[in-house]
């Protein structure tokens, strides 16, 4: 199985590239003759009956059981969503606008042909997914001094304006709500209502206007993206962009960061190098931003066709990967690591043992390649870290307030969130008021209520569902791909919300939209070709 495994087929193409540049060099021909016997003494080998029926064991009890059919049926909601007056409503108030100005543009359709200005922008607008792409690249690479957080909505907003003379133009174009279902439109009610309600309103409306921006460019990404191809130039032009923010951390990684001591316990760390943040100003930001963006570079990989474009995304993912390391981000790492494992899980399960017993065998080898790095994943056990300890009297702090608040929520952002948890004593911080709970959970309660908590849980866990369902029901690898690294994407992010608000910097809660925005398009293109399908069949 080892052999077959996409890790190994992709790393023996590796060094098949590599002997035909340097054909006849002693040392490409030893790699992969090493590499050749490994897979050959671990296929029918005595460990690869054991890994292959723990997994048959694993198939057979959570897939095959009647919980799994029960999880992976019919999603009636999804149908009677589409179906309902709500939908209908809200689908001709966002594309009303676009049927005036298409009765207009048709009476001046000749003026408007022969504008050379209108030709450029036609031809642009025909590849919309590339300068979606372009503006997610420029959104990650801008420097965080040089970043303001109004730039991403005007951005946003630019591509509605783009969109909407793309509707205008093509008369199949339109803003569809189908992916986004009723738990979506009871969050983004949720959100409205915590600024709306909120316990000051002039401080929660500038919050407001940046989820409006997320979920505008949800709802564009959702509309723009018909077909897999469109979706794989968005994500690869993304990356590129992902890219140059790793190697602006190896550069200042080898320009030397300060050590700061508000991100590193100076006790438990002596001696440690400053910690990388890139483009994003904080290195557990930058973190967030590598662990829902990583996964991606595996899909581009996995669906690349051939060896050469393999080979490049594999390198393009250098950068990023070495970047998160020097985070120095334990959350990121452990959340890194969970994303991992959800990829595997679903790409080839049955090495899931093998890669555990992998790490836990090459763990004590750390020390002697990556001492920093050893001795920082040490301290996730230190009772004594500071950076626990004070999450640990954050959550306590808040406590009170949430006992108050915790069915209507304080307001939308973190300036209402201090200044009523001002009001309450915070003696165990030095009466020092931190800006959220260090729990994305946690701050979505307190911040939405319980309605917000609970429309954004059942809004993922319907996503995870149905995304799920498609992967394993689904014969097109491509699209399975790219939801595979969507969920662990969201998977680790997730794993890193417990530890982290990761909404907290404004362009981080914009890459997990976008993420939300690649898995529900993906999801798209999978619901029309099904559609399609049954058309044919009839």
């Amino acid at each position: 199985m080892f052999q077959n495994s996409l890790i190994l087929g992709f790393v023996m193409k590796f060094f098949t590239f590599v002997e035909i540049l340097f054909r006849g060099s002693r040392i490409s021909n030893a790699v992969l003759n090493a590499l050749k016997k490994i897979g050959s003494a671990y296929k029918n080998s005595y460990l690869d009956r054991i890994f292959s029926k723990f997994g048959d064991n694993i198939k057979k009890k959570v897939f095959l059981s009647s919980s799994w059919n029960t999880f992976s049926g019919k999603d009636r909601l999804t149908v009677e969503w589409k179906d309902s007056i709500i939908y209908r409503i809200t689908y001709r108030l966002l594309n009303t606008p676009a049927l005036f100005a298409r009765k207009f543009y048709e009476r001046h359709e000749g003026t408007f042909s022969g504008s050379y200005t209108f030709k450029v922008v036609k031809s642009l607008l025909r590849k919309f997914e590339i300068l979606t792409g372009l503006c997610l690249a420029l959104i990650v690479i801008v420097p965080h001094d040089r970043w303001n957080n109004a730039y991403s909505s005007i951005i946003i907003f630019f591509l509605l304006l783009l969109y909407f003379v793309k509707t205008v133009v093509w008369k199949y174009m339109a803003l569809e709500l189908g992916t986004l279902d009723f738990m979506f439109f009871i969050f983004i009610l949720s959100v409205v209502l915590a600024a709306l309600l909120s316990v000051f309103p002039a401080l929660s409306i500038k919050y407001l206007l940046f989820y409006i921006s997320c979920f505008i460019l949800l709802l564009i990404m959702t509309s723009s993206i018909k077909n897999g191809r469109n979706l794989e130039r968005l994500i690869e032009i993304f990356l590129v962009g992902i890219t140059i923010t790793g190697l602006y951390g190896i550069w200042q990684r080898m320009a030397g960061v300060p050590f700061d001591p508000s991100f590193t316990d100076p006790e438990l760390n002596e001696g440690m190098l400053g910690r990388v943040f890139s483009t994003m100003g904080n290195p557990n930001n930058y973190a967030e931003v590598l662990v829902m963006t990583l996964p991606f570079y595996l899909t581009a990989i996995f669906n690349s066709r051939t060896t050469v474009k393999k080979i490049v995304y594999g390198i393009l993912a250098v950068p990023p990967l070495a970047a998160l390391i020097f985070t120095g981000s334990r959350s990121g790492w452990v959340a890194f690591a969970f994303s991992l494992f959800i990829v595997m899980f679903f790409k080839n399960w049955k090495l899931i043992p093998f890669i555990l017993a992998a790490g836990v065998l090459a763990f004590p080898l750390m020390p002697f390649f990556a001492p920093s790095v050893y001795r920082r994943i040490l301290t996730i056990f230190n009772p004594n870290d500071s950076s626990a300890n004070y999450r640990t009297l954050i959550w306590n702090a808040y406590m009170p307030m949430f006992k108050d608040f915790w069915t209507t929520g304080v307001g939308l952002g973190s300036l209402p969130f201090m200044r009523i948890l001002q009001r309450y004593e915070l003696s165990a911080l030095s009466n020092v008021t931190p800006p959220h709970t260090h729990n994305l959970f946690m701050e979505i309660w307190m911040e939405m209520g319980l309605a917000g908590i609970i429309s954004f849980i059942w809004f993922t866990l319907r996503m995870f569902r149905i995304s799920i369902y498609n992967i394993f029901s689904k014969s097109n690898t491509f699209l399975n791909n790219i939801l595979i690294a969507g969920l662990a994407s969201v998977g680790g992010i997730f794993v890193m919300g417990f530890a982290e608000y990761v909404w907290f910097y404004n362009r981080t809660m914009l890459i997990f939209w976008t993420v939300i925005g690649i898995i529900l398009a993906c999801l798209t293109i999978s619901s029309n070709k099904d559609e399609l399908s049954k058309k044919a069949a009839g």
